[in-house]
């Protein structure tokens, strides 16, 4: 640490009415809210709502397996040699 590198240094955004250090007399603890609809998350894309015990046709994952087998032929074959 001594070869003159230093950490640059992180400044903390201040909220007002928010204090985060130990020795606040009020710090705020407990119960973190939790959102109701998972669904709603905004790190999902395109999550549809089913109802509770759905399940999917056993169909389409028979379906996905051949289009993905037949794409991974296809794109093998044009590639000549071995």
């Amino acid at each position: 640490m001594g070869d003159g590198h230093r950490r640059p240094e992180r400044r903390l955004r201040h909220f007002p009415g928010v204090h985060m250090s130990a020795a606040a007399s009020s710090p705020r603890t407990g119960q973190i809210e939790v959102p109701v609809d998972l669904s709603r998350r905004p790190d999902v894309l395109l999550r549809r709502r089913m109802p509770e015990g759905h399940q999917v046709n056993a169909w389409w994952m028979i379906g996905a397996f051949a289009g993905v087998s037949i794409a991974v032929v296809a794109l093998l074959n044009l590639f000549p040699g071995a």
